[in-house]
């Protein structure tokens, strides 16, 4: 198992150490997060401000869980991404 997700963390965190955010305007569609309520990696705070990438709706999820809450809350999770695959249909 390491010789398969060793590379894979090294990917991960070799893109986190080299990416740079650009300024750019925001999009004009919507988005939605959803997050873990329990998760400490990427709580609520962490992001309520991907608002800030749309100027159309943004709708800020929290879901029972940690930071695999799609795991926990499947049928949760699950049933979010059929309404939002619905509206875009």
């Amino acid at each position: 198992l390491m010789e398969i997700y060793i590379p894979i963390l090294r990917a991960d965190l070799a893109i986190e150490e080299k990416y740079t955010l650009k300024k750019e305007a925001p999009m004009n569609i919507p988005i939605t997060a959803i997050y873990g309520i329990e998760d400490d990696e990427a709580p609520k705070s962490v992001m309520a401000p991907w608002k800030r990438y749309t100027t159309d709706s943004f709708e800020l999820i929290g879901l029972q869980g940690g930071h695999f809450f799609i795991n926990t809350a499947r049928s949760a999770f699950l049933s979010c991404l059929s309404r939002i695959t619905d509206f875009f249909q």
